[in-house]
């Protein structure tokens, strides 16, 4: 009877998180219940940690008319109290209601594994979702699978998406903040931290570049610095923009344009940044630049 409520949910929400074909398998056979906002933690591994409370008081204004209308999915413990994986928002607005209870798919706490992959895959195109919290998650489910081919495959995703989430799990806290405020792309935080191995100094570029307006010139910064290490900070734009870009027209083909403004979408970065990757990535390759 539980599994036919859950589906008759499904059908009256439309709800794309748990329509999802991984959303019906993790659901079969699991419980559905309201439970007790009292007795929910948030997992470490719920997707969303930044932002969490974004429009929070629309969202408890809808709650408040219409109720809940997709379930949370939380994992039960051991204790018998409730770890949060999907549905962080819908929790933080009843909480704000005061609210006592909230509709929940409740998950065995073996399976945590899989609802980490269902988080995830039913959040990871999501632009809104933080480029922090895609990188965290892409770090675990890496250790957890042990390569980069196994979690593109379990997320139907590319393997390259995948190492560009891990990758930006290595730049500083302060970089980060600045790619939080807009201030700086998550790829070119990522290239920095690649090319510039001084936490102190990759900062001080990242400063620096984001006061600049061409993405070429950017690049030009982050590569001169890459260069010429022992080179003071200040000096670096000037070199950099005495060598200044050669800007090259090419034609696409509709289908290479969509996948180009996809990729930026992805990878939340400007169209030249992914153009100039793909050129650089494919050059090294092939022997035509020193490494």
């Amino acid at each position: 009877m539980k599994e036919v409520y859950i589906f008759r949910i499904l059908l009256a929400t439309g709800s794309e998180e748990y329509s999802h074909p991984l959303g019906r398998r993790i659901m079969k056979g699991k419980e559905f219940a309201e439970i007790p906002l009292a007795e929910i933690d948030i997992s470490n591994w719920n997707v969303r940690t930044a932002n969490a409370d974004e429009n929070i008081d629309e969202l408890a204004a809808s709650i408040k008319k219409f109720g809940v209308l997709q379930p949370i999915v939380v994992i039960q413990k051991k204790d018998g109290r409730y770890n949060l994986i999907i549905g962080q928002r819908r929790y933080r607005a009843s909480q704000k209601l005061g609210n006592d209870k909230i509709p929940a798919i409740i998950i065995p706490n073996q399976d945590e594994l899989e609802v980490i992959i269902l988080s995830f895959s039913e959040n990871i195109h999501r632009l809104e979702l933080d480029y922090s919290d895609k990188s965290r998650i892409a770090s675990e489910l890496k250790k957890r699978l042990g390569s980069y081919d196994k979690v593109a495959k379990t997320l139907g995703v590319s393997s390259q998406t995948i190492r560009n989430y891990v990758g930006y799990d290595a730049v500083s806290d302060d970089i980060k903040k600045m790619v939080t405020k807009n201030e700086l792309s998550a790829s070119l935080a990522s290239r920095i931290t690649r090319n510039i191995p001084d936490n102190q100094k990759a900062l001080k570029i990242a400063q620096i570049i984001s006061q600049v307006p061409r993405s070429a010139d950017k690049r030009l910064i982050i590569e001169e610095a890459k260069l010429n290490p022992s080179e003071p900070v200040e000096r670096l734009q000037q070199n950099a923009m005495k060598r200044r870009a050669i800007k090259v027209t090419i034609s696409l083909t509709e289908t290479l344009w969509n996948a180009l403004k996809r990729a930026c979408a992805e990878y939340e970065s400007k169209t030249e940044d992914i153009a100039a990757d793909a050129i650089t990535e494919w050059l090294s390759k092939r022997g035509y630049i020193e490494q």
